[in-house]
């Protein structure tokens, strides 16, 4: 039984990420780093899914007289979990629209392949060149040894090799400034 005194691990996890989650929101807060809010925010969420998620999957499989000793009702708890996480991403999607357009407001914009000029497809070529010499690159029929956390990029040739690209999270800002035209900023 559930005391409404105290909250569970996973629900009291998740209003500490709705904290983020407002810090995202508060106008007061820079636009840059409310952008570094939502980073962290979903940063949050993901280990939350590895962690917590998938372990409230697998108790739906112990049995059930087993089960009962280790949580209450975990069908009942998954659904209620998803649900804030719903209603978060909701919320996130909404504050990330504002913060880009506010982003518009100061001319600072975030820009797609199909708008980015000649001179800023030169730098992002050059820019991703160095990044792909720190990638360490797997080829499947190797047998690749993924770490756990990290990031990688999936790669299917036409002749049917595949490859795995280890994407360097730590040593890379998240938002990149291209070269400026006129006075705006790209990133």
């Amino acid at each position: 039984m559930e005391n409404e005194d105290y909250k569970d691990r996973d629900i009291s996890w998740l209003f500490f990420n709705e904290r983020v989650l407002l810090e995202a929101n508060n106008p007061t807060t820079p636009l840059l780093e409310r952008l570094k809010f939502l980073a962290i925010f979903s940063s949050n969420l993901d280990e939350f899914f590895k962690v917590r998620i998938s372990q409230l999957r697998q108790l739906k499989s112990v049995d059930k007289s087993l089960r009962k000793k280790l949580i209450s009702k975990p069908n009942k708890k998954l659904k209620k979990v998803l649900r804030i996480i719903d209603e978060q991403q909701q919320r996130f999607g909404a504050i990330m629209e504002t913060i880009f357009k506010e982003l518009l407001k100061e001319d600072i914009h975030f820009v797609t392949n199909e708008k980015i000029t000649s001179e800023q497809k030169a730098f992002l070529n050059t820019y991703f060149k160095d990044i792909a010499a720190d990638c360490e690159v797997f080829t499947t029929d190797k047998n690749p040894k993924l770490s756990d956390g990290g990031l990688y990029l999936f790669v299917a040739q036409a002749n049917d090799t595949y490859h795995f690209v280890k994407i360097p999270t730590d040593q890379h800002d998240r938002f990149v400034e291209i070269p400026k035209m006129a006075i705006r900023l790209y990133f």
